[in-house]
């Protein structure tokens, strides 16, 4: 799987599984959906949605301890991250996945690989 999945030359997959890439996971059929982003508000209306002047992301970080300012703990001074998406325009997307297993599935992988970036 090649991160991020979604970024500014790549959209958001349509009606394919994320995972096990199974067709037809959009309405009206069953799925999970992993959803982000922003709106833009108005305060004075309470009005508010996807904006040309926003760009959404999804990241997983790890970030060990600052051991030269005491910290502690696991994988110190170590600073990793996996891009899930990136730099999406009017800053929302959705991700769907056929079920939650697949979905858990998902997490497992990126944290799995996540892992491995901060092991090595």
């Amino acid at each position: 799987m090649r991160f991020p999945l979604i970024d500014k030359t790549r959209s958001t997959p349509v009606s394919k599984c994320v995972w096990c890439k199974k067709r037809n996971v959009s309405e009206p059929h069953s799925m999970a959906i992993l959803s982000g982003g922003s709106m833009l508000v108005n305060r004075r209306t309470g009005d508010g949605g996807p904006d040309d002047r926003l760009e959404g992301y999804l990241h997983v970080t790890w970030h060990g301890a600052q051991t030269n300012d005491g910290g502690r703990g696991e994988y110190p001074d170590i600073y990793e991250y996996i891009d899930i998406v990136s730099d999406v325009k009017r800053g929302q997307f959705d991700i769907c996945f056929c079920s939650t297993k697949c979905l858990r599935n998902f997490f497992n992988h990126v944290v799995d690989k996540l892992e491995q970036k901060v092991a090595t």
